[in-house]
């Protein structure tokens, strides 16, 4: 996977990548090496649009490879960790073709199934995969460090 960043400190960089690797090879361990993803630390992010992060991508692929995900430069350790793997989770459901916002259409398709672009945030189905794994993740990824923050 290569992974880019736009601003952040060192430490906010290295833990990103480091997790942000963890997650993509945990969840799409075939297509991990194919995926690029560029971090982008935006100052209130979330005074400003009311989200820690979101996920976009290049739309000139079929099937996109190339990814964006804006994280609020300002938040939590914690919630920076669970943000990140949270976008992570749409990365994969967007590469593996499982999520596709289909743009002449008032519909978001997800694993063969259609719904309204106009469905509430947390009736999302891909919103409550990558709601339910954030944590998760998280955890294994610091597991795997020998570390423990916060409450984790």
């Amino acid at each position: 996977m290569i992974v880019m960043f736009s601003r952040g400190s060192k430490q906010k960089r290295n833990d990103v990548e480091s997790l942000a690797r963890f997650t993509a090879n945990k969840l799409m361990p075939r297509m991990a090496s194919k995926i690029s993803v560029e971090f982008c630390f935006v100052t209130n992010l979330f005074k400003q649009e009311g989200v820690f992060g979101d996920c976009g991508y290049y739309e000139g692929d079929a099937v996109p490879r190339d990814f964006v995900i804006r994280l609020d430069a300002g938040i939590d350790e914690l919630d920076l960790l669970k943000t990140v793997a949270h976008e992570m989770v749409h990365v994969k459901q967007i590469a593996r073709n499982e999520l596709k916002e289909l743009i002449r259409s008032p519909y978001f398709r997800f694993h063969r199934n259609y719904y309204p672009k106009t469905i509430d945030y947390f009736d999302k189905p891909w919103e409550i995969e990558a709601l339910g794994r954030e944590e998760g993740l998280v955890v294994q990824w610091l597991n795997k460090k020998g570390e423990k923050r916060g409450n984790y």
